[in-house]
C-alpha cells in the first residue's frame, strides 16, 4: 500500500511533496518493525532530505524525523548514535540547546517558548531510554524532572483540549518508569518517589474530572456522577497506598 502511495506521490513531483515525505517515512518504519534496518535507514533518511528540501535545513519539522531515525539506531543496537540523532530532533524544536558530554534536557526557560511540546516530550522521553545504559541513576533522575516540568506546562496550556488517551497513554508510564527507578535505590529515593506517585495520581484524577465534565454535558445525574468519581478516587487512593507499601518494604530489605 504504502509503496503505491509512494509511487502515485512520485508521479505529482512537487505537488505533493509532503505526501512522498510520509509515504517514506511509513515505509521506513515499516521495515524497522521488520528488523530490515538497512532498509528503513534509506527511507527515513530519504524522509528527513526531503523535509529539508521542502523546509530549510532549520525547521522543527525535521524534529519528527530525527526522532524516528533514533528509534531505529536504538532498536539496531546503536544508542550512542541514536543519542546523538535524538539530539539534532531536540535541537530542531529548542533554539540554542547545547549537549554536553554528560546527556542533557533543555531547560524550563526553553520549554516554554517551544510551539511542538507534544513532540518535545516524546523526544525527552526517548531520551531516556537511549541515556540508560550509561547515565547514573541521578542523572536519569534529574531528566526525568525536567520531563515532569514539560508536563505541567502541557497541562496549563491544553486543559481545555487535553486527550485522555495521551495522558493516560504518554504522561503516566513517564511517571511509571520514574517511580521504577526510584526503586532501584528505595532508601535514599524514597521521596523522589513519592514525589512521582503523586503526580500520576494527579494526572488520573484530571482525567477523571474532565471524562465527568463530558457525562454531566451528556445529561447524567449529578448523584452517579459523584459516586463514580468518588469510587475512582478510591481506587486511586489504594493503588497509591499498595506503591507505598511496596517501597517501604523495598527500604526495609
Amino acid at each position: 500500500y504504502y509503496q503505491r502511495s509512494m509511487k502515485l506521490n512520485q508521479k505529482l513531483g512537487s505537488d505533493n511533496l509532503d505526501g512522498l515525505s510520509d509515504n517514506y517515512t511509513n515505509i521506513g518504519l515499516c521495515y524497522s518493525e521488520l528488523k530490515q534496518f538497512d532498509e528503513a535507514k534509506w527511507y527515513l533518511e530519504k524522509a528527513l532530505d526531503l523535509s529539508k528540501s521542502i523546509y530549510g535545513t532549520k525547521h522543527p519539522e525535521h524534529a519528527y524525523h530525527y526522532d524516528n531515525l533514533a528509534g531505529m539506531y536504538f532498536d539496531n543496537g546503536e544508542p550512542n548514535l541514536a543519542l546523538q540523532t535524538n539530539t539534532f530532533g531536540i535541537k530542531s524544536l529548542v533554539p540554542g540547546f547545547e549537549d554536553s558530554e554528560s546527556p542533557s534536557f533543555p531547560m524550563i526557560e526553553a520549554q516554554k517558548i517551544i510551539g511542538s511540546k507534544r513532540l518535545l516530550l516524546t523526544l525527552l522521553s526517548n531520551r531516556l531510554t537511549y541515556i540508560a545504559p550509561k547515565a547514573n541513576n541521578d542523572e536519569q533522575l534529574e531528566g526525568f524532572h525536567k520531563i515532569d516540568q514539560l508536563i505541567d506546562l502541557m497541562r496549563k496550556e491544553q486543559s481545555a483540549k487535553g486527550s485522555k488517551l495521551f495522558w493516560t497513554e504518554e504522561a503516566l508510564p513517564i511517571y511509571e518508569r520514574a517511580v521504577a527507578l526510584c526503586l532501584k535505590d528505595p532508601t535514599s529515593k524514597m521521596n523522589e518517589a513519592f514525589y512521582f506517585l503523586e503526580k500520576s495520581k494527579s494526572v488520573l484524577l484530571l482525567e477523571s474530572l474532565k471524562e465527568s465534565d463530558a457525562r454531566k454535558f451528556a445529561g447524567l445525574s449529578d448523584d452517579l456522577l459523584e459516586r463514580e468519581a468518588s469510587l475512582k478516587e478510591n481506587i486511586i487512593d489504594l493503588e497509591q497506598s499498595l506503591f507505598a507499601l511496596q517501597l517501604e518494604a523495598s527500604a526495609d530489605s
